[in-house]
């Protein structure tokens, strides 16, 4: 696959890099292509223990800037290290401990915790802007941002995509009118983040510490094309900003991961790992997720040319965290490119045992995802309308179900906090009963029942997703949502990628909720659909569908998906078992 820059650093000319192209006349002007070395920079990650083999050029295969190795790299080498506290990060929600008080300065502000992880990654950068410790990093990233979505008129976008010759570029909506779309309703929600920021301010009498919309937006635009989510230890799953490994360009097949390494020379650490062997000059990319073409438009300002992914190549850390431990423990020797040796003694046995299984376990994630799945017709789905089974659960039934959840979310192991969606945080929160087949477990009766009723829908509404394919059909994911005031699915156009059929099943009393109202997106615009406890609504995976914000109330709601593959019992929140038949056996390995 082609790497794609991103539109931080304008590409040559003669690049064809789909919306780039369209937007030369909007971005910043790039400096003469002379050497882009940030030295300011690097001399302040050393100073703070930081490691590389990578340099930043403007030369890439893909012709935009970004990071090349200066050595030979084998599968696994270490390519860049930053320490943690050299990051900026989300700061953990009101009910987690911030174990290390050193990482302190760092977070967001304190007003702003309980936001949306992108949104406090904004205030803090914007809070920084004129901090000396920050400024090296700071001062690194581009004048402007990228994203469109922040940047761009739907009229001046619209046009635009009109002008453009490019069938590639026509791909993404008649005349642009989709994405055209899609911005104006990126522009609101960013307005809708920026009006939260300033309420939680005045509730904390900080409002001479709020920024202007407009400085709000741009920094958002640069925050949300260069964050990575990630799991750390002590920290749990935070969203974190690194410096230099944000001039890592996209591909579609990386040619590297970044993880979380707790025992580095300066403490814990974010590497950036070698996915294949690489010489020496080869360009450094990683997987910025699985989007569509637009999604990449709108916030990372560039459109892969190989049409986007449905999955996202995983980074080590999204595979199995506890058996990264063979790397994570392990120290990197900078001068010899190579794993530190112990004692003076080669590295245990052990350790390269892990190495060895855990790469076979990356590569198999990696074909996994290669593999397309059967998602259905967009147009059929777009025709189609949802099938409400009035009653479906008896009262005993939906108690059950809750007794599994609340279960769930008391253990919190496969529990998500969708605040990376853009909701405030603990307002739509995710547990996922399918991990260790959980739900099949515990309500087998039940779990059949609903796995017959789908069929017998989808036959009878003439959907043909689940008789159409000759492969298994299995459930993707059964979850269980907990949405509180403030939560919502408020983008109007989310699909359940690579999902043939989606089952909704309402566990809460309608009557004491005010807003969470469920909708689809039709050809004649947009409809609402009543959903009371106990019903199940059937639909259309492809179906474009979203949940208004909840003003008040606690909605309860479980969904599975079905989907061409095998049964998984892997957690979507922490793995990309999803696109993996073979997902229900769980990796393990012998600790170090």
């Amino acid at each position: 696959a082609r790497s794609a820059g991103k539109a931080t650093a304008v590409a040559d000319p003669t690049t064809a890099q789909m919306l780039l192209q369209l937007f030369l006349a909007t971005l910043p002007q790039p400096p003469s292509r002379t050497s882009v070395r940030p030295t300011a920079l690097l001399d302040w990650l050393a100073a703070r223990g930081g490691g590389w083999s990578v340099d930043v050029s403007d030369q890439t295969p893909s012709g935009s800037r970004g990071l090349l190795t200066t050595r030979p790299a084998e599968t696994g080498a270490v390519l860049l290290e930053v320490p943690l506290s050299a990051t900026l990060m989300d700061a953990p929600t009101d009910d987690e401990a911030v174990e290390d008080a050193a990482l302190l300065p760092q977070l967001s502000p304190p007003w702003s915790r309980g936001l949306p992880a992108a949104t406090q990654l904004s205030l803090s950068v914007l809070s920084r802007r004129r901090s000396a410790g920050w400024a090296a990093f700071l001062a690194s990233w581009p004048a402007e941002s990228p994203s469109l979505a922040v940047s761009c008129e739907p009229d001046e976008l619209r046009a635009l995509l009109a002008a453009s010759a490019d069938p590639g570029i026509r791909r993404l909506g008649t005349d642009g009118e989709e994405l055209a779309s899609l911005s104006a309703e990126s522009c609101a929600h960013v307005s809708s983040l920026y009006a939260a920021a300033r309420d939680a301010a005045e509730a904390a009498y900080c409002s001479g510490s709020l920024p202007s919309e407009a400085s709000f937006r741009r920094a958002y635009g640069l925050v949300s094309s260069r964050c990575l989510v990630l799991t750390t230890r002590a920290h749990g799953r935070r969203t974190l900003l690194v410096p230099l490994l944000d001039f890592a360009n996209h591909e579609a097949e990386p040619a590297a991961f970044f993880s979380f390494a707790a025992a580095t020379a300066s403490g814990p650490a974010i590497r950036l790992q070698a996915a294949r062997p690489l010489s020496a000059g080869e360009e450094v990319t990683i997987s910025y997720g699985g989007h569509s073409r637009e999604h990449f438009a709108l916030h990372y300002g560039f459109a892969p040319a190989d049409g986007g992914v449905e999955a996202a190549y995983p980074s080590l850390d999204a595979i199995s965290l506890p058996e990264m431990q063979g790397w994570a423990d392990r120290q990197w020797d900078w001068q010899a490119g190579a794993w530190a040796v112990e004692g003076g003694k080669p590295a245990p046995a052990a350790a390269a045992a892990v190495e060895a299984r855990f790469l076979g376990e990356y590569r198999r994630h990696v074909a996994a995802v290669e593999r397309p799945l059967a998602t259905g017709d967009a147009e059929v789905a777009l025709a189609s309308s949802p099938f409400r089974w009035r009653r479906f659960l008896s009262d005993e039934e939906v108690d059950a179900i809750h007794d599994v959840g609340r279960e769930a979310m008391e253990a919190g192991g496969a529990v998500e906090d969708r605040s990376a969606w853009g909701q405030p945080a603990g307002t739509w929160r995710v547990a996922f009963l399918n991990e260790g087949g959980l739900f099949e477990r515990r309500l087998p009766q039940l779990y059949s029942k609903i796995r017959a009723a789908a069929q017998r829908v989808a036959a009878e509404q003439g959907w043909g997703v689940l008789s159409a394919t000759s492969a298994p059909v299995n459930f993707r994911c059964v979850e269980y949502h907990v949405m509180r005031e403030g939560g919502g699915l408020l983008s109007r156009r989310h699909r359940d990628e690579g999902s043939l059929l989606t089952i909704d099943l309402m566990l809460a009393d309608v009557a004491g909720l005010r807003g969470g109202v469920f909708h689809t997106l039709g050809a004649d615009g947009l409809a609402a659909h009543a959903f009371e406890r106990g019903d199940a609504t059937f639909f259309l995976s492809q179906k474009m569908h979203s949940v208004s914000r909840l003003d008040a109330g606690e909605r309860r709601v479980l969904v599975l998906e079905l989907w061409e593959g095998g049964e998984n019992h892997a957690p979507l929140a922490t793995t990309p078992c999803r696109k993996d038949t073979a997902c229900t056996a769980a990796f393990t390995a012998p600790p170090l």
